[in-house]
């Protein structure tokens, strides 16, 4: 049977949605891999740690464009 290959991009990575990536990172019909972004510093949206998971996740170079 083929795996599906399923890409999950997200701007940050919290903390309460690590379990749900190791499972799908664990399931042999999944051919996973996580994109995120690097954060903001001085804000909520900062990535929790992921070096103690097996999860390969990649960082993407991320743009921030103001808006008035």
């Amino acid at each position: 049977m083929k795996k599906i290959k399923l890409a999950v991009i997200y701007q940050v990575i919290m903390h309460y949605r690590l379990p749900l990536y190791e499972h799908l990172d664990g399931d042999d019909r999944f051919d996973f891999t996580l994109l995120y972004g690097k954060g903001q510093k001085g804000s909520k949206l900062n990535n929790c740690d992921i070096s103690h998971t097996k999860i390969q996740g990649i960082k993407m170079s991320t743009w921030r464009i103001p808006f008035n």
